[in-house]
């Protein structure tokens, strides 16, 4: 009996350590699930839980934003994107601050021409007075505008690239072989170092180009232009003063063994501007190595230029410029005309009698632009510019002149219509000479 009732006892005691075990296993089981859950809960409230009632940590705007320079993306006055325009994504990292640190800015367009245009040049592309070669193009354009502003602990940073796709231009010697062509045009960055000084870098507009003097059509005018280089550019800005200064990739620097156009420097180039309200003034300067095709010469060329701008209300803005160049004159800051319908357009050769020369050549340059809102949709843009060159050869470009005019009507802001004319007349050292005319029809959708 003793022994049967000891048995039973044992029993008893292993049963009930077996169910205080289990018991066990499962109030751990329980406690790991409950921590689990808390942590997750936490993390939901310290997301979105912690922000007061209509704020967001992420928003999206229709329009520009206020904080990035536009005028880097180097665009023509009709190819500029309405502020209204564009999307916004703003990104605020914390609750409590008081505004986004970072914000992303969509924009572009899309654009066709179709395009009359008459000039002296042959098939070939050689100058051939009375040839008067006859054209008709559509020409279409995609843009697309990518930029961002984001503040750090040493300044605010904004930065944007511009990819731009082009579709039915001409390739070759006038031959109907319209190859589609895609390039980055710009792509720049710059750090706001104080509240006055910055440092841009990347590719953008030259720092000794006129930016107050507008390139307004679609075509660009004889005389003053300009073109876009890689660069370092400081500026500072302290009320109407504005000065620019840096160093810019040579304007004719080519490792291309056969175009052996190389240099030991940079191009050097600054600018200063004053802006008071209806009052505009800029002069600019631009010095570097030049080579000619061969690499036979490499002699020091510089341009120097000057213009002023008055705007007067909302209602009109004209622009006048100059520039006296030596060398540099093939740098696009001068011009005997380019863009759309000139495929043949004389350039400007760094030396005279083309890159073989010895001698650097020497230009002058005018330009003037009137910029008139006749209606709140409706603008007109006229535009006239002269050079003149010193010293070439025969087959030398001596003069040109142009005058052109476009009309914008933009009967919503997302869309934009317009018709150009232009005429231009060269004449080269043998007095031989050009012209060239246009007639442009073209549409614009702004994203």
């Amino acid at each position: 009996m003793n022994k049967w009732l000891r048995r039973a006892l044992l029993g008893g005691v292993a049963m009930t350590v077996m169910a205080a075990g289990a018991q066990a296993d499962e109030l751990s089981a329980l406690k790991a699930q409950l921590e689990a859950l808390q942590a997750r809960v936490a993390t939901i409230e310290s997301r979105g839980a912690a922000l007061p009632e209509g704020v967001s940590l992420i928003t999206f705007e229709r329009g520009s934003s206020a904080l990035l320079n536009h005028e880097l993306f180097d665009n023509k006055l009709l190819d500029r994107t309405p502020d209204s325009r564009g999307v916004t994504i703003a990104i605020t990292p914390t609750a409590d601050l008081p505004a986004p640190t970072t914000s992303i800015e969509l924009s572009g367009y899309v654009r066709a021409v179709a395009l009359w245009h008459s000039t002296d040049f042959n098939s070939a592309g050689v100058p051939a007075p009375g040839a008067d070669l006859r054209d008709f193009d559509i020409w279409a354009r995609g843009q697309i505008n990518v930029a961002m502003a984001t503040d750090t602990a040493v300044g605010r940073i904004t930065g944007g690239i511009q990819l731009r796709g082009n579709m039915g231009y001409n390739s070759g010697a006038r031959a109907n072989t319209y190859t589609p062509s895609t390039e980055m045009r710009t792509a720049w960055a710059t750090w706001q170092m104080t509240d006055a000084l910055s440092l841009t870098f990347g590719q953008t507009g030259q720092i000794a180009t006129l930016s107050n003097v507008s390139y307004a059509t679609i075509a660009t005018p004889v005389g003053l232009d300009n073109s876009r280089r890689p660069q370092f550019r400081l500026t500072y800005n302290s009320g109407p003063v504005n000065f620019r200064f840096g160093i810019e990739d040579p304007s004719q620097a080519d490792m291309n063994i056969t175009w052996p156009q190389t240099t030991s420097m940079p191009d050097i180039a600054a600018s200063l501007g004053f802006n008071a309200g209806m009052f505009g003034f800029r002069a600019g300067a631009e010095v570097g190595k030049v080579a000619n095709s061969i690499g036979t010469r490499r002699k020091t060329g510089w341009l120097a230029n000057a213009g002023i701008n008055m705007d007067l209300g909302s209602m009109a803005r004209v622009g006048i410029g100059g520039a006296y160049t030596k060398g540099l004159a093939c740098d696009s800051l001068v011009t005997a005309g380019s863009g759309v319908g000139m495929a043949f357009a004389p350039g400007l050769s760094c030396y005279n009698g083309g890159n073989l020369g010895v001698n650097l050549m020497k230009a002058w340059a005018l330009q003037s632009n009137l910029t008139f809102n006749m209606t709140e949709n409706v603008t007109m843009l006229l535009s006239t510019g002269y050079l003149k060159t010193k010293n070439g050869l025969p087959a030398d470009l001596r003069s040109a002149w142009s005058v052109n005019g476009a009309l914008a009507w933009r009967p919503v802001e997302a869309l934009q219509f317009g018709v150009e004319g232009g005429y231009y007349r060269y004449k080269d050292y043998a007095g031989m000479k050009y012209k060239s005319a246009l007639v442009g029809f073209a549409g614009w959708f702004f994203f």
